[in-house]
């Protein structure tokens, strides 16, 4: 009977004393941890936590605004709640593959209206977000609208008892926002923007350029146009951020998207950034930071950090095609030539990769998609006709690289190869044999080209060892001659264990010829490295057999040349296989500078 009441004490206590955060139950009896236990456990500096506010029954709903100033920023962190929500609350910027970006045309959409450095700021390089810094100067937020609202709007917060202003100006200190002249640009109200967009564009305009025409108007993803669909994807997080649901899609929404799409309205992305700082910041159920690393960047830029603050490392999002369809669900195939997307509904995107031109009508897209070899069939029978059809293409379909091709040559050895009862099969056992076929006809080609590969490596190591062998005999050529050797053409083997002691002023023996290649004539001849060099390896000319013997019965007998014999390398002419070396690779390259 020694339990102490001083819990139920406590649950009495006024609400301007912290409330504790861990409860306890027993049979009837509501009981909570001391004070002191609480107040020693602090989930992070900087969120003004202190338990029950007094003065929350003030933001019912509304605009945060129009309370207080004072109570303003207790307010504004008690909604954001702890570490974990505000971060997980917090929109990042991604960053583009350019290349998808490009391909699907959204690149050019923003440059027309001068939005290029919306898609390359990336804020900190290293991706460090000063979070603490970005609460602390949205919970002391406010507006000045300035002598012509809403052009002249800016925002303005404390960091550190440093003042700090979100307007055009300072956004364009950190990036070239808004590329285009400011009297480009269409400043609109902020009600407009974000509840009656039929103010800034007919109703009828906007909905004809954005949905489909078989879905009707509703605010719901789904009927969006297909690319219309993947440009919201973008904007949801660098543009008109927002969390939450996905599937619908937002009046303000409607206006940037019109934008982009049709360069009609000119929308200043800088007071974009202002009106959904400020409506984020005030909206009562609204937990969002928008433009994190914009905000965090800005801080950084003018010195307004919380001292001693560890930025939170968030790594830079790319925006690429595969990954937004994968977070989305959405079906996507990449090919040899398009991006391929199919929608949850069942609607197609085919859009051409950056760079590449769309191919002929009777080109394959995909070298393994069964579909389009289905495709190809229809187009043989018949069954396809306009573009693309077999009529309209000459021309039979070729690949240099022909593994795991199925093209009009394979197709008709295919088709030779079938025994005559193949038209009494069934469908699955025709399909099957021509499966194995094709897969035999693909080994005896891949055999073919590692033989052929082979081949011209060799010729090419020949040709290194041929002129390696040029290039000795040239050395010692050019040895004996400083040394005042007499020439000799073609020096015969030496026994030098037969040889007496060489003493000084005894003449000097030329030095034997090195072992070349077998397949270089012994008969030297004057280089001609004319323009078929390094095509043809030239410096040789291939005599015959009794132009070789005439040449050496004519040289003197003071040279001391025995007759060359008539071996392999005398008769065989490499010439044969220059022709067959060049159409590979482009012809063998010198083996050094």
């Amino acid at each position: 009977m020694g339990r102490k009441r001083s819990g139920r004490q406590q649950a009495i206590d006024p609400p301007s004393k912290p409330a504790a955060a861990k409860k306890r139950k027993t049979t009837g009896i509501s009981i909570r941890e001391p004070v002191e236990e609480e107040q020693e456990v602090q989930e992070e500096p900087y969120v003004m936590k202190h338990g029950d506010v007094p003065y929350r029954g003030m933001w019912v709903n509304g605009s945060l605004s129009k309370l207080p100033l004072e109570v303003q920023p207790e307010l504004f962190y008690e909604k954001m709640g702890d570490t974990h929500s505000i971060k997980s609350n917090m929109m990042f910027e991604k960053t583009i593959m350019g290349s998808d970006f490009k391909a699907l045309g959204f690149f050019e959409k923003f440059a027309e209206l001068g939005w290029e450095a919306v898609l390359s700021f990336k804020g900190h390089s290293n991706g460090d977000i000063y979070v603490k810094s970005i609460m602390e100067w949205m919970s002391t937020l406010t507006k000045d609208d300035g002598n012509d609202p809403p052009k002249t709007i800016t925002l303005s917060g404390k960091v550190n008892n440093k003042i700090v202003t979100l307007s055009p100006a300072t956004m364009r200190s950190l990036a070239k926002f808004d590329s285009k002249a400011d009297s480009f640009y269409q400043i609109v109200k902020s009600a407009d923007y974000f509840s009656h967009p039929e103010k800034l564009v007919a109703s009828n305009v906007m909905n004809a350029e954005l949905f489909m025409v078989n879905k009707g108007v509703e605010m719901k993803r789904d009927n969006l146009k297909p690319k219309v669909r993947l440009l919201l994807s973008y904007l949801l997080t660098n543009v008109t951020p927002r969390t939450g649901d996905r599937v619908a899609v937002r009046k303000w929404e409607l206006s940037v998207l019109y934008a982009l799409m049709t360069g009609q309205l000119h929308l200043s992305f800088r007071q974009l950034v202002i009106m959904h700082v400020w409506q984020a910041r005030n909206q009562k159920n609204k937990k969002l930071i928008p433009h994190a690393r914009l905000l965090s960047a800005l801080l950084e830029r003018h010195g307004a950090l919380r001292p001693e603050e560890y930025a939170f490392r968030k790594p830079h999002t790319i925006f690429a095609l595969e990954d937004v369809c994968k977070n989305e669900k959405i079906r996507y195939k990449k090919t040899k030539w398009w991006h391929k997307i199919k929608f949850g509904d069942g609607v197609k995107l085919k859009v051409l990769q950056w760079g590449k031109q769309a191919p002929s009508g009777g080109e394959m897209d995909d070298q393994d998609s069964s579909d389009e070899e289905l495709l190809r069939r229809k187009r043989d029978a018949g069954e396809i006709v306009g573009e693309g059809s077999r009529a309209q293409v000459e021309e039979p379909r070729q690949s240099a690289y022909s593994w795991g091709v199925v093209d009009d040559e394979m197709q008709a050895r295919v088709e030779s190869m079938r025994p005559p009862e193949y038209a009494t099969w069934e469908s699955f056992q025709q399909s099957l044999y021509d499966q194995s076929t094709r897969l035999g006809v693909e080994r005896e080609r891949q055999q073919n080209e590692l033989l052929t590969h082979q081949r011209v490596v060799h010729i090419g190591n020949e040709m290194n060892l041929n002129l390696w062998a040029y290039d000795e005999n040239q050395r010692r050529r050019h040895n004996d001659y400083c040394m005042g050797v007499p020439f000799v053409q073609s020096p015969p083997y030496v026994d030098y264990s037969q040889l007496p002691p060489f003493q000084p002023g005894m003449v000097r023996p030329t030095m034997p010829q090195v072992h070349g290649s077998m397949w270089l004539p012994r008969v030297y001849t004057e280089p001609h490295f004319q323009s078929s060099y390094p095509f043809r390896p030239p410096p040789y000319q291939y005599l015959s057999q009794q132009q070789s013997h005439q040449e050496q019965q004519s040289s003197s007998a003071q040279q001391q040349d025995p007759p060359a014999t008539g071996g392999l390398a005398d008769i065989f002419d490499m010439s044969s296989f220059f022709d067959t070396l060049s159409s590979y690779y482009g012809g063998p390259k010198p083996s050094y500078d």
